[in-house]
């Protein structure tokens, strides 16, 4: 008997039987980005960290931000192990307080600046300049992600810098911020992303980091060559002496976080505990790559060969359980890194950065007759209000890093860093301290 049609089996579509599923397209790795030809037989960095059973079973008794709450030296500990994948977006907006800033804005907010075209009605000659500076920057923005390299994750990403651009005007845009809302964007919605990225700007990062002589961020890189010359002499001055400042290798690991310098995997490990414990991270973490690859830098005898290695060293760095160590292990490496000399040396290096471009601002303005400068030049950076808190915020989390005293580095020592003696100002918008945990006496 001639076959029926149901009986005749469908021909093979041999085109779309080739092409993999979006979770296991082996072109690109775990996090979306394409794998070069001689690193796919690497072992791939798992961006969950290297948790045990007891861990997993501690996040998972952390399933609501109430218990999130509880016990915030463990979960301190357990952030610095690594924040499960699955975890990871409600953690960072709770250890973010990025809920917080939300609240005190309309419900459609993000919406209203993201999607108007004229950001609900303030648009003018210096949005349209950064708006434009944003559409060429995001084409630049991990191109080789297969999310950001495509016109719809190209649009996300746009969309949360637009947005911010439009909420805080006195930063705007400043390249490096892309890559800093492109990381949460592989972790978060754009909503979310935005606050997050709010919330990093407004409060874990020091004042004028991101204005446009990045005054803070170049104060941030002082403090950390002076950390270096204190943790790691030798190699301090070795580098010193072939013209390696930090400005030429740090820049990039304070201004995107890491993001441009690291595997995803480990970026996203320094993430988490910088949402937790402040920019300290990163100072912790730039010592850490320094002394993994201190012996083949004291090697190198010209200024691009240095440069080079550090590069290479990073593009390694796979391992974070031993960077973790070596940047938390408050006795033998690192020592102690009270918060107070954080503060006293960013706090000197921001007032002599602070008169240097007051006198360049002063010189200029006398080299140059007043009918000849634009209004932005009259205005200077001065006028600007570079941090637009949320009405009624009193302060920053950016210097909140926990000081370490009575509790456990990831190298198992504890640590001697000192206590704060003050008693911080209330912040109506914190929920809970993670941070400086101190011992009140009772009261009487």
């Amino acid at each position: 008997h001639p076959p029926t049609m149901s009986s005749v089996p469908p021909p093979p579509d041999e085109g779309w039987e080739m092409l993999p599923n979006d979770d296991d397209d082996p072109r690109f790795d775990e996090h979306g980005f394409r794998v070069k030809s001689q690193a796919k037989s690497r072992p791939r960095p798992r961006a969950d960290g290297l948790t045990g059973g007891d861990c997993n079973v501690r996040w998972q008794r952390r399933s609501t931000t109430r218990k999130l709450s509880r016990r915030p030296l463990e979960l301190k500990w357990l952030v610095r192990q690594g924040i499960p994948a699955t975890r990871r977006a409600d953690v960072w907006v709770f250890l973010s307080r990025a809920e917080t800033l939300r609240r005190v804005e309309p419900d459609d907010y993000f919406t209203s600046l993201s999607e108007h075209p004229d950001g609900i009605g303030r648009a003018d000659a210096s949005e349209h300049r950064t708006a434009r500076q944003i559409n060429l920057d995001v084409s630049r923005t991990f191109p080789s992600h297969r999310v950001f390299g495509a016109p719809a994750g190209r649009d996300r990403l746009r969309a949360v810098l637009l947005a911010y651009a439009r909420r805080n005007p006195g930063v705007g845009y400043v390249q490096g911020m892309g890559f800093l809302a492109a990381v949460l964007l592989l972790c978060l919605d754009e909503e979310a992303a935005f606050w997050c990225l709010s919330a990093m700007i407004e409060r874990f990062l020091p004042d004028s980091f991101f204005s446009p002589s990045l005054l803070g961020l170049r104060a941030e890189l002082a403090v950390f060559g002076a950390l270096v010359d204190d943790k790691l002499p030798r190699l301090a001055s070795h580098l010193s002496a072939h013209g390696v400042v930090p400005a030429l290798y740090a820049t990039r690991w304070f201004i995107a976080g890491f993001a441009t310098s690291l595997p995803m995997g480990t970026v996203l490990r320094i993430w988490d505990a910088f949402f937790c414990e402040g920019i300290k991270v990163f100072h912790r973490i730039g010592f850490a790559l320094l002394k993994v690859c201190e012996a083949r830098l004291l090697a190198c005898s010209e200024q691009h060969h240095l440069l080079c290695a550090l590069q290479e060293e990073e593009a390694r760095c796979h391992d974070v359980g031993r960077l973790f160590a070596l940047a938390f292990d408050t006795r033998s490496f690192v020592g102690p890194f009270p918060r107070s000399r954080l503060l006293s040396l960013r706090a000197g290096y921001f007032a002599a950065l602070s008169g240097e471009d007051h006198t360049a601002e002063e010189a200029q303005a006398t080299a140059v007759p007043k009918e000849q400068r634009g209004d932005e030049d009259e205005q200077g950076d001065d006028s600007v209000q570079l941090r637009l808190a949320p009405p009624g915020a009193h302060g920053s989390l950016q210097d909140s890093d926990v000081d370490d005293e009575g509790t456990e580095s990831a190298s198992g020592a504890s640590s001697d860093e000192e206590q704060p003696t003050h008693t911080a100002a209330p912040d109506p918008f914190e929920m809970i301290s993670i941070d400086d945990l101190v011992e009140q006496p009772p009261q009487r």
